[in-house]
Order: structure tokens, then C-alpha cells, then sequence
């Protein structure tokens, strides 16, 4: 019984071993398997242990070749079954190493194991598909003497395709389509198309759309942790990955461009100098631009180095610093606009510091606005007016008041007259013991000046009117001014000693304005304006007072009485001033018959009025002298 049951067990085993291999998955598998253009993955890492059956090397790296390479020698590997991996000899790697901040952004297409090169799974499955599921198309790597000479991992291609230059650690960046897939139930937002396992299994889908396709099989389920974080994408099908590397593979001969960034020492000094040049740029335009014109520049530099960058990527697959050129341009700006805020403020309280005892205040704000403009404070010739007014007998009312008492009229009578000056907008350069010198059209130029200025000039006397009964009761003695005006060219700017400086106007036409202050007193009357500033005035009833020759000059100028502005004139004012104009033709014709009757009727209608009394004078001088052929019916004043 014993013999007959070990016979039996014999014949059993016998007979189980023969069904063996029809219930071996892995042997009926990978013999279903063998002749496939399948390509095996597998995972290299720097575990101590490895597991599975490593696949034999793709190629084997050149002892000069390694000296220069410095690819990250790998030490533990995750491989298949070896029955399968047998039967399939070829595979290749599904490493892909997050960056700092854990995207994804480059892959590997050769890691070195044991001083042997193992080539991707993206790369192994182009190789099929280049020979149509064939064979493996050859690889074609770039001499040793030009790695040798560019110190650079070498370009590798494949007949026909353009070549893949890859970084010193053998790895590319990843040429993203778009987004993966949102919805899991359709094709709509994917790059690529998607079959479900079960479908697959059940014969539930085209199979023309497997037909002459690459087909990479992988998880996209959350729960089989194989979603990455990518640049497009924060969780991303890891297969997907793959699936955008062997497609920039594919692509690689479209109009004959990169389809992977390059690498070489040229972009690396491109990128150097695109780098220099931008902050050059920002370095030298900043500096000159306001706030406001900083923020836009800033802006629109950005968006332009933005869109320069993905145009290089777009067209030529040349990835460029983004980031650092981006920072860069921000820091510059800021530093910039925090300089320019610091220097400005800095401008403005100096020309309040500078201006705001001399100018108006609406002028100091209006160039503290602008404080880039020219205020010629540096120097320049402008045309300008000037105004000097004077307090009539000072010496004989300074006489008469101590010392504080005499301090406090001037300063009385000093606040109204600046005052109006700045409400004009007129600029004080000095105030001399009872004497007042402004100017206006500086330090902002001003079209207007002759119009200001002697609008200015007659609000001065209706105030000094109005001070009076004040000054009476007050004590002080009655207060008249005298006030000359002219314009012309002066020298404007910040001059004086480097002990003490002071923004004034010096030239002719300055010293002109301060001998018709003088001439005022002598024609008695309150101000005295000159024919450049009379020309340049409407809306005026002036008064002319003849021609003269001031002490210095050999040239005769006319010369006015401003009376009021026309709108407030009377009709007897202006009959005056028509019957002395005809009295003056009379006067330069030399006809002193008519000239007499019609000065003389004037002093008979306004006996206080000196001007006629001085001209009845002239007149009988002039015809007791022999006067030349070119008189031109001017007075020579030999004092000042």
C-alpha cells in the first residue's frame, strides 16, 4: 500500500509539474510579452538594498568620458520580476527630481549605475518609435572632444531628429503641454488621451486610438501616490510626465527646432549678458524718471521681460533666467523710487529753505512739484521786470523816531508792500535799510511779469493810502513811496561769496529800474515805468513823461506815469492824457508856440501836477539854446 501510494504521489507531482507553467502568471506572461516593442520601467534610487532584476546597461560610459561627466551615481535599484524582465530586455528608468520647492520641473534622460549609462523610459520608448516597434533606433552622442573642450554633458540624437542637449547632470526640462486632465470621466482639458484600465480590460474602447500610439500604462488614481507637483499644474499624473517628455522627443524635427531647452555655454553667457544689459538698463533710465513714470516703467519692463522670455521658449526653446532678472528690476525700481521720494523731499525743502522768505507760497509749492525743473538758480539771462520802491524823506522821518520805534514802522510798512508782491506773484530779492527790490519771471518764468508788476506796483500805493490813518494814529509821520519799473535782460541766480549767498537779478536793465526810481521824485510823481514795460502792458491808463537820458546811459528812453488800470479811469483822466500827448508832438517838432499853450493850459487845469511846470521850463530853455539837428527832444539827467 505504502509503494502503491508513493507511486501515485510520484505520478502526481509529475503531473503537476507539466501544469506548472499553464498556472505560472509571471512565466505565461512574460512569454506572451517577449516579442513586443514593450519597454519595462524601473526605479533607480541610494537605498542600500535593491529588489527585482536590473536590465543590462544601454550603454557604457568612456574612462575620458567619466572624468568629465557629473551625472549622480545611483547605488540601490527597484526593478521587475526577473522572469519578465528576462523575457523583456528592454527598459528604462522613471526617475524625476523635484526641485528646492518640490515642483518638478526636470528629468533625467541618462543616469549612471556602476560606471554604465541607463537610459530613460521617455527615451527607450522614442527609440521604438522612431523604427516603428522594430527594434531600438541607435543613439548618437557628440564627440568626447568637444565635451572635453566645452566642459558640457554632451547633445545626443537620433537619425533625423534634431539633437537633445542635455544639463552636466543629464536632465532636461520638461516641455509641459498644459494642463493634465481635470475630469476623469472625459477628454476635455487633457493633453493627452486617457483609457481606463477597465475599459481596456472589457474591450470597451476604440482601438484605433491605440493604433500606431505610443502607449504609456500608469496610475492617475489619489490613492496610489503618483500625482506630482509641476509648474502647470499643482497635482499632476505622474505618468502624464513621461508622456510630455517622449512627446518633445517626437516633435523634435518641427521647423527644425529645439523642442528641450539648451544648455551649452552659449545660453549661459547669453543669459549672463541679457542679465547685465537689464540691469544696466534700469540702472541708468531709473534714475531720471518721477514716481509716477518709475511705477510704469517698472511695469511695463516686466511685462516685456516676461513675454521676451516666453518668446525665446515659444520659438526657440531657450529657457533664460526669469526670476532673478524679474527681481532684479523690482529692487532697482524701488530702490529708485525710495531715492527719488528721499531726493525730492530733499529738493523741495531746499527750495522752500531757499525761496520761501523771498517767494509766494503758490510758486514755492508749484516748484516743489517740479523741483527737476531749471529755476535758473544755477545762472541764465531772462527777460524780466523789476520794481524798486523807496519811502519818500525817510531820512528826515527816521529822524524823529528811536531806534525800536523806527524798526517797528519799517516792519509795519514792509508786511503790507511783500504782501501784495506775493500776491502778484512777484519774487523779493532784498530789502535795503527803507528800499524794496523784487522781480518778477523768476524763478518761474512768467509770460505775464510786465502785467503782474505794475498792476503790483499800483496796488502798492493804495495800500501805503490805506496804512495812513493807521500811521497817524500811531504817531508817525506820513509814509509816501516812489517806485520805478523795467524790463529787459537780467542775469537771474544764486550768487554772492561762499560765506553768504543770495538769489538776485543784476544787469542794465536792473540798474535802469533803480534810476527811475529816483527820476519819480523829481517829476513828482509815484511811480515811473519804462517803454519796455509800458509795450508790454493792457488795460493801463498811463501817462507819458517825455524822453530822458538817465545817468550812465547815452541812449534816450520813454518813460510813463502809470495812473490806474482804464476800467477805473475818469473821463477828465483821459482828456488829460490825450491833450498831453498832443502837447508832446508839439514838444519834439520843436514847435514851442503850441507846445506852451497846451502844457500851459494843462498846469492852468492842474496847478499841483509838477510834470507840466517842468516842461513850460524846458520849453523856454530850448528856445534860448541852439539845439543840434538830431535832437531827439530827450533830457539828460546827470545824477542819480
Amino acid at each position: 500500500t505504502l509503494k502503491k501510494d508513493q507511486t501515485k504521489n510520484k505520478t502526481l507531482i509529475k503531473q503537476l509539474s507539466r501544469l506548472k507553467k499553464d498556472f505560472d502568471g509571471d512565466q505565461k506572461m512574460a512569454e506572451m510579452l517577449k516579442d513586443l516593442p514593450i519597454v519595462l520601467g524601473y526605479i533607480l534610487g541610494d537605498k542600500k538594498q535593491s529588489s527585482g532584476q536590473l536590465p543590462l546597461a544601454d550603454n557604457h560610459i568612456e574612462k575620458k568620458l567619466s572624468k568629465i561627466l557629473s551625472l549622480e551615481p545611483y547605488t540601490s535599484y527597484i526593478s521587475n520580476n526577473p522572469i519578465i524582465q528576462n523575457k523583456i530586455n528592454t527598459s528604462g528608468f522613471f526617475v524625476v527630481s523635484p526641485d528646492n520647492d518640490g515642483v518638478i520641473r526636470r528629468a533625467p534622460m541618462i543616469i549612471k549605475y556602476q560606471e554604465s549609462l541607463y537610459y530613460s523610459l521617455s527615451l527607450n520608448l522614442f527609440r521604438y518609435y522612431v523604427e516603428k516597434g522594430q527594434k531600438l533606433a541607435p543613439i548618437h552622442f557628440s564627440s568626447t572632444e568637444k565635451i572635453e573642450h566645452q566642459r558640457m554633458w554632451p547633445a545626443f540624437n537620433i537619425e533625423g531628429f534634431n539633437d537633445v542637449i542635455l544639463n552636466e547632470q543629464g536632465a532636461v526640462y520638461i516641455p509641459y503641454r498644459g494642463q493634465g486632465g481635470k475630469n476623469p470621466d472625459t477628454q476635455k482639458g487633457r493633453s493627452y488621451t486617457y483609457l481606463s484600465a477597465t475599459d481596456v480590460l472589457h474591450h470597451h474602447f476604440d482601438k484605433n486610438l491605440v493604433k500606431n500610439t505610443a502607449v504609456l500604462i500608469g496610475t492617475t488614481a489619489e490613492g496610489l501616490y503618483d500625482l506630482r507637483a509641476t509648474p502647470v499644474m499643482e497635482v499632476y499624473p505622474g505618468v502624464e510626465i513621461h508622456a510630455n517628455l517622449l512627446s518633445g522627443l517626437m516633435d523634435s524635427t518641427l521647423d527644425k527646432k529645439y523642442i528641450f531647452p539648451i544648455f551649452d555655454e552659449t545660453i549661459k553667457g547669453a543669459d549672463f549678458f541679457l542679465i547685465l544689459f537689464v540691469g544696466l538698463f534700469c540702472a541708468l533710465i531709473f534714475p531720471f524718471l518721477r514716481p509716477i513714470w518709475l511705477v510704469i516703467g517698472v511695469f511695463c519692463l516686466i511685462i516685456s521681460y516676461i513675454a521676451l522670455n516666453f518668446f525665446f521658449w515659444q520659438y526657440y526653446y531657450f529657457i533664460f533666467s526669469l526670476a532673478l532678472p524679474l527681481l532684479m528690476i523690482f529692487l532697482l525700481g524701488m530702490l529708485n523710487m525710495a531715492w527719488g521720494f528721499l531726493f525730492e523731499a530733499r529738493n523741495i525743502l531746499y527750495i522752500k529753505k531757499s525761496f520761501g522768505q523771498y517767494v509766494p507760497p503758490q510758486l514755492v509749492q508749484e516748484m516743489a512739484k517740479n523741483p527737476e525743473q531749471n529755476f535758473g538758480f544755477d545762472g541764465e539771462s531772462r527777460e524780466m521786470t523789476v520794481l524798486f520802491a523807496d519811502i519818500r524823506n525817510f531820512t528826515s522821518i527816521s529822524e524823529n523816531l528811536s531806534a525800536t520805534e523806527l524798526k517797528k514802522l519799517l516792519n509795519y510798512f514792509f508786511t503790507p508792500m511783500t504782501q501784495t508782491i506775493f500776491d502778484n506773484n512777484g519774487t523779493i530779492d532784498k530789502y535795503v535799510g527803507d528800499m524794496i527790490m523784487a522781480f518778477w519771471g523768476a524763478p518761474i518764468a512768467n509770460p505775464n511779469h510786465r502785467q503782474e508788476a505794475l498792476l503790483c506796483a499800483l496796488e502798492m500805493l493804495k495800500k501805503v493810502d490805506l496804512m495812513q490813518a493807521e500811521m497817524q494814529q500811531r504817531g508817525w509821520s506820513e509814509v509816501r513811496i516812489g517806485i520805478g519799473l523795467n524790463t529787459g535782460k537780467m542775469n537771474v541766480g544764486d550768487m554772492g561769496s561762499e560765506h553768504r549767498r543770495a538769489y538776485t537779478v543784476i544787469g542794465d536793465a536792473v540798474n535802469l529800474g533803480s534810476r527811475l526810481e529816483g527820476l519819480s521824485k523829481q517829476y513828482g510823481v509815484a511811480i515811473i515805468i519804462s517803454e519796455e514795460t509800458y509795450q508790454g502792458t493792457t488795460g493801463f491808463l498811463c501817462r507819458p513823461l517825455g524822453r530822458v537820458k538817465v545817468k550812465g546811459k547815452d541812449e534816450a528812453i520813454k518813460i510813463f506815469e502809470p495812473i490806474c488800470q482804464i476800467t477805473e479811469a475818469a473821463e477828465s483822466q483821459i482828456l488829460e492824457v490825450k491833450s498831453l500827448k498832443k502837447a508832446f508832438n508839439y514838444y519834439y517838432r520843436r514847435d514851442w508856440i503850441y507846445a506852451r499853450a497846451l502844457f500851459s493850459q494843462l498846469n492852468k487845469q492842474y496847478p499841483k501836477r509838477l510834470l507840466y511846470q517842468i516842461y513850460l521850463e524846458r520849453i523856454g530853455e530850448n528856445e534860448r539854446t541852439n539845439l543840434p539837428a538830431n535832437w531827439d527832444g530827450s533830457y539828460t539827467h546827470t545824477y542819480k
